[in-house]
């Protein structure tokens, strides 16, 4: 009965006196009970907004907080597992018992709720607000409150609304932070190059192979390979969500990586190809990718690009900020790595040497991860933000070998690479001007490499760097 009064007391209209019921719509709410009782997508959809107190009828209350419990333990939500949830805790009877929750069931709306879902959270944010200027009112009234008292008051009424939907403490004492885990060590998803909850994007420019970096990785981490050394390791679930291919083109370019990892786990890898793109902005999208994560429990999500992740326009932060934020959400949700592939933005003269290393879109994105990588087309990686952690990220990698992409390891081959990647940024062969540029090597073991053990890959990079001079 105390939250029910809590809920239903009437409260004046300061236009006339006369008295209402907070604001609220029933409707909304009893639509997002029922879909959630009849559609796990629609859990996702509400437990990601709602709160219990969002609700104003208390029975409606209840049956969401329960819903919350079984949703924390990873269990079934329908009528019946609803029904002896409330029964084991003595609530079934103050809900109307099971026929309440059938009544429910049978209303379920067709369709996204999100709608829905905005309407309880609007109702619940005005009716605590008019709490809020009740007891400001009533404060004013009270002829024997000083002013200062007022204005205080006032300011905690003010501060209680806006706070009203917080459900864990806002912070805590030091002692007690340093108290919660003794155990502050890294918890690798594989070692030295990917931790829980990480957030790495790797841009490169169309055609690059970041995508095929991608691929690679997401197989050899659910393979148990580590990317880099190629040491073994333990597997971990990886979903790899692609935004651009088709099923058809994936399968093409992944089944060589699935055939090289040798006994892969299928129940490791999942694949989502989502060509038409996501909406994160959106709570269809945001939904369907909270489900598809709720249903497979991946340790890391591998996917992009990430101008695909939001509708609307990918350099305004209106679009693109939301899908960002519910990526976070979800990251901490589901206690995940995201991995994340971004094209670059186009140089503003036209040359390719030119062209940024930042991802496309909105700027957001420079400071969202806490590694941003760059690759390049020679396979040079860069770091286009500061790293937030130590990782053994290499600086070069290579293509060819047992993989698409592999590190090197030959100082020799690394050496190659940044004389290949100089010459064709400023489209200049002449041995004497690369080792003036600095590239860490004397003229003499430059004329050795690129007319010994390199000549035939050195005169295919002056071809090219020929064939950009005649455009």
């Amino acid at each position: 009965m105390t939250t029910m009064a809590r809920h239903l007391t009437p409260v004046p209209d300061p236009n006339d006196g006369t008295s209402h019921t907070p604001p609220h719509d029933l409707d909304a709410e009893r639509a997002v009970i029922a879909a959630m009782l009849t559609n796990r997508a629609a859990v996702t959809e509400a437990t990601g907004t709602l709160i219990p107190t969002d609700f104003y009828r208390p029975s409606h209350e209840i049956i969401y907080d329960a819903i919350l419990a079984l949703e924390a333990k990873a269990e079934p939500i329908d009528v019946i597992t609803v029904a002896d949830h409330l029964a084991t805790t003595g609530q079934l009877t103050t809900i109307g018992g099971r026929a309440t929750l059938h009544d429910l069931a049978n209303q379920a709306p067709y369709g996204p709720i999100g709608y829905h879902v905005d309407i309880v959270q609007d109702r619940a944010t005005r009716r605590h607000y008019v709490t809020a200027g009740l007891t400001i009112l009533q404060a004013g009234y009270d002829l024997a409150r000083n002013p200062q008292d007022i204005t205080e008051t006032a300011r905690t009424a003010l501060e209680n609304a806006t706070n009203s939907r917080t459900t864990a403490p806002l912070g805590t004492t030091i002692d007690i932070f340093l108290a919660a885990d003794t155990n502050d060590e890294p918890t690798w998803l594989s070692p030295g190059f990917l931790e829980r909850q990480d957030r790495i994007i790797v841009t490169a420019g169309e055609g690059t192979g970041k995508s095929t970096l991608l691929r690679q990785w997401a197989v050899q981490l659910a393979a148990g390979i580590h990317p880099f050394t190629h040491a073994p390791q333990t597997p971990f679930r990886v979903v790899l969500l692609d935004l651009e291919n088709s099923e058809r083109q994936i399968r093409r370019k992944i089944r060589p990586l699935v055939h090289q990892a040798h006994g892969l786990n299928p129940d490791n890898l999942i694949i989502a190809a989502r060509p038409e793109g996501l909406e994160l902005n959106q709570p269809t999208d945001r939904a369907w990718l909270d489900t598809l994560l709720d249903q497979t429990r991946p340790d890391i999500l591998i996917g992009g690009p990430i101008y695909k992740m939001a509708g609307g326009n990918p350099n305004d932060e209106v679009d693109a900020k939301p899908a960002a934020m519910a990526l976070d959400r979800m990251r901490v949700k589901y206690d995940i790595a995201l991995v994340l592939e971004a094209h670059t933005k186009k140089s503003t003269d036209g040359q390719a040497k030119n062209r940024a290393k930042e991802p496309f879109g909105w700027s957001g994105w420079m400071r969202w991860p806490e590694f941003g990588v760059h690759l390049s087309d020679t396979g040079e990686i860069t770091h286009w933000r500061g790293m937030r952690d130590e990782r053994d990220i290499p600086q070069m990698l290579t293509r060819g070998g047992i993989w698409p992409w592999s590190p090197v390891m030959d100082p020799d081959e690394e050496l190659f690479n940044r004389i290949c990647k100089w010459a064709i940024d400023n489209q200049e062969t002449s041995f004497r001007k690369i080792h003036d540029a600095g590239i860490g090597a004397g003229r003499t073991k430059i004329s050795h490499l690129l007319q010994g053990r390199y000549s035939q890959r050195w005169a295919g990079v002056v071809h090219q760097i020929g064939a950009l001079g005649d455009e």
